[in-house]
């Protein structure tokens, strides 16, 4: 049998053990709350209307400049999110993955090249505009002649997702160079979310890849045959020559 002092320390030990036990488990919830809190709003992208799309502490993002967009001033069509913000989102990480930069990147010679094909003067500057599917110039015959449309989004998609960024500069007129990428980065998004695509094209760089190479927007044999259709299509108008 253990004596009385054997067991009064047993029981100050046991009762140490329970403190550091408590102690523990007080700290292991601590950690748990703090990785469980959201982040703050100020730690996600904010819009500045008329101004830039900046970073919490306040660093521009690669070329972005918006006005605040109006959620729930379109009637999204199957595939397309649902707000303006949810796309703000998309066009956000697609400029914060470097991957998706890169692709850019490395082919901007022959989006510039498209870009110039599709677009059309205004005032000092060349801008897309939305068009039609019969005109030569305009993102819907962008669209039409890359086969996006309607094979992978229809026209109805893709006017929404041009008015978006178009709302997001703050001009209905028509998309820049570097809007012109948002557009097409959100056609690539929108089309290969779709049930029939996502598990194939998981990631912004995957399907990024496919607009620029199974699309054909970053292959200047594909433009060239684009070419050649609208000069067939308008013999002796210049169809085939951009810029005019």
């Amino acid at each position: 049998a253990k004596s009385p002092s054997g067991l009064g320390n047993l029981s100050a030990s046991l009762n140490r053990s329970e403190e550091v036990t408590l102690r523990l488990a007080d700290t292991a919830s601590s950690i748990n709350a703090v990785h469980s809190t959201p982040p703050p709003a100020a730690a996600r992208p904010s819009r500045r209307g008329g101004g830039e799309m900046t970073s919490n502490n306040g660093g521009h993002m690669p070329g972005a400049h918006s006005a605040s967009p109006h959620p729930g001033s379109t009637s999204p069509g199957p595939g397309l999110a649902s707000s303006d913000d949810e796309l703000w989102e998309i066009t956000t990480s697609l400029e914060q993955d470097p991957s998706v930069r890169l692709m850019f990147e490395k082919h901007s010679v022959q989006l510039h090249q498209v870009f110039d094909y599709y677009g059309s003067a205004q005032g000092r500057q060349k801008l897309v505009n939305l068009g039609t599917q019969g005109e030569r110039r305009g993102l819907l015959r962008l669209a039409h002649d890359f086969d996006v449309c309607p094979a992978m989004l229809t026209k109805r998609e893709v006017k929404q997702l041009f008015s978006a960024v178009c709302r997001f500069r703050g001009s209905m007129q028509g998309v820049d160079y570097e809007d012109l990428l948002r557009v097409l980065g959100l056609m690539a998004v929108t089309a290969l979310s779709k049930p029939s695509f996502q598990h194939l094209y998981p990631t912004n760089q995957s399907k990024v890849t496919v607009l620029l190479e199974m699309w054909g927007l970053a292959d200047p044999i594909k433009l060239q045959v684009v070419r050649q259709h609208a000069t067939r299509r308008s013999p002796g108008r210049g169809g085939g020559s951009p810029g005019r």
